[in-house]
């Protein structure tokens, strides 16, 4: 990679002698951290773009080093404004000339595809990260984690009206379920009501009921001719685990079928490039607003300008309540529920001179 000595020497000091006695080790300390940035930038265009071909180094990678080598002796040597300037007028320009270049590589035609795989939402994160005012360059390895976690966060956040499917589960006589459908993740009921078959098609309904009212009849089933049958009631304990304990009176003293509405947990996204795995069980709205999850998060932890960062986040704030009014399901949440029982509201009310409102009295 070429790399000028003179060039850095004469914007630093602006001259090529007389200079520091040290000048000469700082600058090959410097030269060198600028190759491994710049080879770590290559390394991300080259992750980023898919392109297997994008590594000749052009001017523009030239120019970059000798830039990053120019400013880490600005800032030893003048000063750290002086450092910030010289980053600001010539660093942030060269990278956004690369991200230009990053994105002229992207022939696809317009609507090939009604869902966005993987491959494709990470591209486009990356390609709103490179535009901001302060271009921001994070691993890919770093995206595509923050891609998962913001996944899994937003998909589990709440009880969204999405995220419930009707299934026929089977109650085992040990208290598990299964479903027959391996690809649906259970992470709760979204009804207060399971329906029972037993091979005589005779249907009944299990209710759901609260810690204190389960605490209850938990004493009424204590003897042991009651501890089993066919359940009428059950609580759910989530307890950090993949799926919530859940727990029946009386405990089931055979295998039943079972009818009702769950929600679903997080699917896994993988690894495949080209995959909507996901993806394709979350609402276009919340991909978009997933995509902006992670470039706020993004830019938090890799952008040097944080007002740039907290005023996105703050967007990202504004998108989520939007959806939160939408799609935010009020009806049933099982756990976090407690028993209510109405009371009487009783209050007289009096003019200032003790006499009932309205002349009566």
């Amino acid at each position: 990679m070429a790399f000028v000595d003179n060039n850095v020497l004469r914007a630093v000091f602006g001259r090529t002698d007389n200079i520091p006695t040290d000048a000469n080790n700082a600058l090959n300390a410097a030269q060198a951290q600028s190759e491994l940035r710049v080879k770590e930038l290559q390394r991300w265009y080259v992750d980023a773009t898919g392109e297997d071909g994008q590594t000749t180094v052009d001017t523009s990678w030239d120019e970059l080093t000798e830039a990053e080598a120019i400013m880490r002796m600005m800032r030893i040597y003048r000063s750290v404004d002086d450092a910030t300037a010289f980053q600001q007028a010539h660093v942030v320009p060269l990278l956004g000339q690369i991200a230009q270049t990053y994105a002229s590589d992207w022939a696809t035609t317009f609507g090939e595809s009604s869902l966005p795989t993987i491959g494709k939402f990470r591209r486009s994160i990356i390609s709103v990260l490179i535009r901001r005012p302060t271009p921001v360059f994070p691993p890919v390895s770093e995206v595509d984690r923050s891609i998962q976690e913001e996944f899994i966060f937003l998909w589990e956040a709440k009880k969204w009206r999405w995220r419930r499917r009707p299934v026929w589960l089977v109650l085992n006589a040990d208290g598990t379920l299964d479903s027959g459908d391996s690809e649906i993740g259970f992470d709760g009921f979204a009804s207060k009501i399971l329906h029972i078959k037993d091979t005589n098609k005779t249907v009944t309904d299990c209710e759901w009921q609260d810690s204190t009212r389960f605490a209850a009849l938990m004493a009424r089933y204590a003897e042991a001719s009651d501890q089993t049958g066919r359940p009428r009631f059950f609580y759910l304990v989530p307890d950090g685990s993949t799926l919530p304990q859940i727990h029946f009176l009386p405990e089931p003293d055979k295998a039943y079928d079972v009818f009702a509405t769950i929600y679903t947990s997080a699917p896994d996204l993988g690894t495949d490039y080209d995959s909507t795995t996901g993806l394709d069980q979350m609402p276009a709205a919340f991909r978009m607003h997933l995509r902006d999850r992670v470039v706020a998060r993004s830019m938090h932890e890799y952008s040097g300008d944080n007002k740039d960062a907290l005023r996105f986040m703050a967007k990202v704030d504004r998108d989520y309540m939007t959806l939160l009014a939408e799609f935010d399901d009020q009806g049933s949440i099982e756990w976090n529920a407690s028993y209510y029982k109405p009371t009487k509201f009783i209050k007289s009310f009096k003019s200032f001179n003790g006499r009932f409102l309205g002349g009566m009295g």
